[in-house]
């Protein structure tokens, strides 16, 4: 891939990447509204594919696999499928994830992050929030 943007450096800027870009949106909260319209749209696409035939086929599978199977289901091919469109949509939150970073690190924002509690954190009463010894 490297050896790619060298080849296409007058396309790509070779190593220093491409620079004097303008930010596609001028204010934060655009930027916010941005992408609370992809997470609305996610949402509705996620809630109209889990509605559809294709998600009472999923749940048929979840239920009974044998009885799917043995009424003619390609069930390998819904589970590859279902798990290729559960990944893209990983994916894209990840990708949206390292955009937002690279935009607050860049100043075109600010970025706060909720940091979650370690896995590895004793909940009995009293030691709530220190570490496991």
């Amino acid at each position: 891939m490297q050896s790619l943007t060298i080849i296409f450096s007058e396309y790509t800027g070779g190593q220093d990447g491409l620079n004097g870009l303008d930010p596609m949106l001028d204010s934060t909260l655009a930027y916010y509204y941005l992408t609370l319209f992809f997470l609305a749209l996610t949402a509705v696409i996620l809630k109209l594919l889990a509605n559809s035939p294709w998600g009472t086929l999923l749940r048929a599978i979840r239920g009974d696999e044998a009885s799917c199977q043995a009424a003619g289901i390609n069930v390998t091919f819904y589970k590859i499928a279902s798990l290729t469109i559960s990944a893209a949509v990983a994916g894209l939150g990840g990708v949206g994830s390292y955009t937002v970073e690279a935009l607050a690190r860049a100043g075109i924002g600010s970025l706060i992050l909720a940091i979650q509690r370690p896995r590895a954190v004793d909940a009995r009463p009293g030691r709530l929030g220190r570490p496991r010894c």
